[in-house]
Formats: C-alpha cells, structure tokens, sequence
C-alpha cells in the first residue's frame, strides 16, 4: 500500500473505516512520507548526502558545500510554465465575470503559481475547495506531504473520488497534548477525527455542497515525479566532488614540513623558529613542503561531465555558461534550445487544464445552487510558455504572409497580443471610425425638390 505511488485506487470511500484509515496513513508515512521530505530538504538546499557525511578521522577537513541545483531547476521549468498567469475566455460574458470575481477573491494567480511550484517539486499539488462564513466560494493549497488522493477504480481510475488529510497542531501549552487532526473527504461531505492514541476519535461531519470531492489534484507529469527527482544522485556526485576539492585545498594549509639533514636540531628551537618565521638549518640542510598533488583538468573534466548531466537528464537549460545559446540568439535557435522544455511544458499544461477544469465545475456547481447557473465547458483556459520573443522575427513573417494567411492567423503569430479576438475588435472598430470622417474634397449631393415643393425667387 502506497509503496510505489502517492495515491490509493479503492472501489469506494465506504470500505475507509477508522482502522483502515489509520492504515493507509501508517503506510505513507512510512513509504511517501520520507521521499517528500527528502524533495522538499534538497529544493531548500539542504542535500542529504553532503551534509550528513562524516569521517571518522576528527582531524580531516570535512567540508560540506551543497549545491542547490534543485531549486534551479524546479524554478526555471515553473516560471516557463506558469511565468505568464492564465488567461480566460469565454462566449458567456456573465459566466466569465462570474469566474472573475471568485478568482480574485483567492487571489487565483498566486494559487496557481503556488501549485505549479509544489507540483514541480513533489510531482504533486493539491488544492482544496470550501465555503467560508460568508458562504463564499474559496480554494487554497493544501501541502503535498499531508494528503492522500484517492481514486476509483476502473475505467474512470483518474476521477478522485475521496481524499484523506492529516496533519498535526502543534501545543505551545508543555501540559497540552499535540493534537493529531485527519480529514476524510467524499463526493459529500467532510468527516473529521483527532487521533488520540493510536485511536480515531469522530469530531464532526460537515456536508460541502460542491457535487464531487473538493480535493482538486495538480500533477507535474504521468509519472507523478518530481522534475529533479531523478537527477538527486547526480546532484549529490556534484556536492562530493566539490567537497573533496575543497578538502584537498584545506589539506595544502596544513601541508607538512619536511625537514632534510636537520634530526641535530634542537625541537624547542623549530618552535622558536616557527614563531620568528625562520629557519635556521645545518650546513646541507633543507626544507620544503610536502603537498598532493591536483590532477586540475581530469577534475574540471569530471564536474564539468556532472553538471551537463544534470542539465540533461532534468531537461533544464545551464543559462550561467557562455556557450548556453553560442553566438545564435535569434528565436528560432533559443526555440530549438528549449524545444524539450516546451514539450514539458505543454504536457503540464494538459494535467493543468483539467484540475482547473475541476476547480471551475465546482464553483460553477455553487453558482447554479444560488440560483445563477452557467456551463463550465464554456470558459476556456490560454496558456502562454514564458519563454522571450523576437517581436522582430515575427513581425517581420506576419507581414510576409499577409494576404496569403487571415488576419487572425496573422495576430496568432504575435506574442505581444494576448487576446486575438478583442484585437480584431479593436481593428474593426478603428476602421469604422476612419469611414465615418468626412472627406472635406468631396463632392455633396444636393437634394431636389419636387416642383410643387420649390421656392419661387423673390
């Protein structure tokens, strides 16, 4: 249970009685719990391997140096994904306004973001709707290493069904017990228990009116892996191997003396010499020290081997080197560049789009209770890949294709214009404008009167 994925797949909630909750929590903890801690430790920089190693030799210089290649990457592929917030269109105004005002009341853009980043480094995000006092409709991040989806099993395998939450308040009171909080949720309602000694203890149960479970799930890819998860190994060969070069520099401050035809000389006066920072050695005596010596280039070589391993297998792109892009800097190159990291990107904006699609079915499922009822499929989502244009390049190739392409193409084409229909508008409208001024040079037409209608001249 739970061993290879962080996820269950059951028939129904009903089978979740107290024992087999505890169950399954008891198994995340000891099989999912451990890998998210240790994602969640190497993205703040406090990798494992390095930090934790020890000698057994007390005097041997022990550097520690991580190397936060993690956050690098987990930052670079969230901020081409979801640099660029997403846009909503939608035929229905009113339904989009709709969506618009409960958006902004949860500060929509930065849940997103938020979610991007914890699924980027967990593989997984979750979100989790409610109504608060008001009877407001409100969504928030939950953290990944607390909840548990749950999904049915057959056919509809990637539909959540339930979920199950557990987390602990922390006593600032010493005579206070901490409190062990899990949450159950369905398709209905929300059941609550406080775990008091290995026993579930029901608290409440509360009906949340959103027609399906108000656990919404964010998934980075298929896999449900973390985009640095399979580079950790080489992140950690990178921290030794730059660890152990700054070892072997420590070691030339303590290289050793060696002394040659001076076993005469009187130890007390090496201390005195040692504090006058002179020697005084016998005739044919001589000194130098003994060091390691550094083979630099099959060094440079081997971390150099590590770093582009890391770039490669994470997808990620070294911006730090001078040959990142070489001497091509036009937007096709730098395309072809990140074309991998595009795929990535496209690919989690499909996973995306359906949690949200989730998300807006259920604020919509609120809506029709209050009496305003809307069709969710009406609003599309516009992802844009925050990756930089050459406005150059593409309005140089607009302007070759026109009267080949429609002009909506043409406005496709444009990264600078977000929304292309409101831009055609605006076009249309201008063009309207321009025929409506009147031409001073041109020539009026005078009406004609009928006869009987003429005015006779004084």
């Amino acid at each position: 249970m739970l061993k290879e994925n962080n996820y269950l797949v059951v028939q129904s909630m009903e089978q979740f009685t107290p024992e087999v909750i505890l169950k399954v929590i008891r198994s995340h903890k000891a099989n999912q719990l451990p890998r998210l801690k240790k994602l969640k430790d190497y993205y703040r920089g406090k990798n494992h391997t390095v930090l934790k190693r020890t000698f057994n030799d007390k005097n041997k210089p022990n550097n520690k140096i991580a190397n936060n290649f993690c956050r690098l990457i987990s930052d670079q592929i969230t901020s081409l994904f979801i640099g660029k917030p997403i846009k909503y269109s939608s035929d229905d105004k009113q339904a989009l306004l709709e969506l618009q005002i409960v958006n902004e009341m949860n500060k929509e853009e930065h849940v997103n973001a938020v979610l991007a980043k914890s699924a980027s480094i967990y593989g997984q995000a979750f979100e989790v709707m409610y109504m608060d006092k008001n009877s407001e409709i409100r969504f928030s991040v939950l953290p990944t290493e607390e909840v548990i989806p749950i999904y049915s099993a057959g056919l509809e395998y990637d539909e959540i069904i339930g979920a199950i939450r557990y987390y602990c308040i922390e006593s600032l009171d010493d005579t206070t017990d901490d409190l062990n909080v899990i949450e159950v949720y369905d398709d209905t309602s929300v059941v609550t228990y406080h775990d008091i000694g290995g026993k579930l203890k029901f608290v409440d149960e509360t009906v949340h009116y959103f027609g399906a479970c108000p656990i919404n799930v964010y998934q980075a890819n298929d896999d449900g892996i973390g985009d640095f998860e399979t580079v950790l190994s080489l992140v950690d060969a990178f921290d030794l191997g730059i660890s152990d070069t700054a070892n072997l520099f420590q070691y030339f401050s303590d290289s050793y003396l060696v002394l040659t035809n001076a076993m005469d000389s009187d130890p007390e006066s090496f201390a005195q010499m040692a504090h006058d920072r002179i020697l005084l050695l016998p005739e044919g005596g001589t000194a130098e020290f003994l060091a390691k010596q550094i083979d630099s280039s099959s060094l440079d070589s081997y971390m150099d081997r590590l770093k582009e391993s890391i770039f490669k297998f994470s997808y990620a792109i070294d911006l730090s080197g001078e040959d990142s892009f070489g001497n091509d800097t036009s937007g096709t190159a730098l395309r072809y560049r990140m074309m991998m990291l595009e795929n990535i990107c496209n690919n989690r904006q499909n996973l995306f789009s359906q949690a949200i699609e989730c998300r807006n079915e259920k604020i919509f499922h609120i809506l029709g209770i209050k009496g305003k009822h809307y069709n969710a499929s009406a609003i599309k989502q516009i992802y844009t890949v925050n990756i930089p244009a050459n406005l150059t390049e593409q309005a140089t190739m607009a302007q070759q294709l026109t009267g080949i392409v429609s002009q909506e193409t043409l406005l496709e084409m444009l990264s600078c214009v977000d929304d292309v229909q409101g831009e055609l508008t605006r076009i249309n409208n201008e063009r309207q404008g321009m025929n409506s001024l009147v031409d001073p040079y041109q020539v009026q037409e005078v009406e004609v009167l009928d006869d009987e209608d003429q005015v006779p001249f004084a």
